[in-house]
């Protein structure tokens, strides 16, 4: 057997080995923003999990059209929290968000999804009272 053989045969082993492994739980902050890094990572690995949730915001933007970036927000945050929102419009659309949870979704997984989107919202919102900055910009880049 020569060197190569030899090395090719350890790779391949330490390659089975590594998919044997369970993943690792997510690490679940209480922050509610994300760095970069984090987001582009999480949006490579639960693709499917970030288009729900946003696909459930989108839905609720278009049924009520006095729903504002703000409203994703404090929706978003009651979720991240798990402390009730004070706003009647932001409950109901938590509730709707909560509805796209998969069954199968580990809470840590959950938790950074509704963390990913809360950092895109406040990326792509103006921050004024009224803003419909992140619903336009999601209705215009999710595929429908």
């Amino acid at each position: 057997m020569t060197l190569g053989e030899k090395q090719l045969r350890e790779l391949r082993r330490i390659q089975k080995k590594r998919a044997e492994r369970p993943n690792p739980p997510e690490a679940v902050s209480t922050s509610l923003r994300v760095s970069p890094k984090m987001q582009s990572q999480f949006a490579k690995r639960h693709k499917m999990q970030l288009y729900a949730i946003e696909k459930m915001i989108l839905t609720a933007a278009t049924a009520n059209l006095t729903l504002t970036d703000q409203h994703v927000m404090a929706a978003l945050q009651a979720l991240i929290t798990k402390e009730p929102s004070s706003d009647p419009l932001a409950g109901k659309l938590a509730d709707s968000i909560q509805v796209a949870r998969h069954l199968d979704t580990e809470d840590g997984v959950w938790c950074n999804a509704l963390r990913v989107v809360w950092t895109s919202t406040e990326f792509h919102s103006s921050g004024a009272t009224g803003s419909r900055r992140y619903l336009r910009f999601i209705d215009q880049h999710l595929p429908t």
